[in-house]
């Protein structure tokens, strides 16, 4: 029983990695100028967008890995990035939260 729900796995997974593979990479807009400034909402936008990409990517890793076709340290460092992309955008939501609640609570 055990080892036919290995084998499943094993399936899945492999299924999954090759799914992953004929995902299309988020296509990168054109950036802005050097004279010219960023929005704040482009520079948020290129943050999630690379939060997003760490996280497809340490997907695809994982799923190369079950199957036996990537390295337990790649696994592990593609992991690490997408969890420090992640903290990054948690830690950028909280902050601008906290603005916007401190400036809901200024008196005029």
């Amino acid at each position: 029983m055990v080892d036919a729900l290995q084998n499943l796995a094993a399936k899945k997974y492999a299924e999954m990695a090759k799914n992953m593979a004929d995902i299309k990479p988020i296509q990168q807009e054109s950036q802005p100028a050097p004279n010219e400034t960023a929005s704040f909402g482009d520079l948020v936008k290129e943050g999630l967008e690379q939060a997003v990409a760490a996280q497809r990517k340490s997907e695809a890793v994982s799923a190369k890995a079950v199957v036996g076709e990537a390295n337990l340290t790649d696994v592990v460092e593609s992991i690490t990035k997408a969890e420090v992309a992640l903290d990054t955008v948690l830690a950028v939501r909280d902050r601008l939260l906290n603005a916007y609640q401190e400036v809901m609570r200024t008196q005029i």
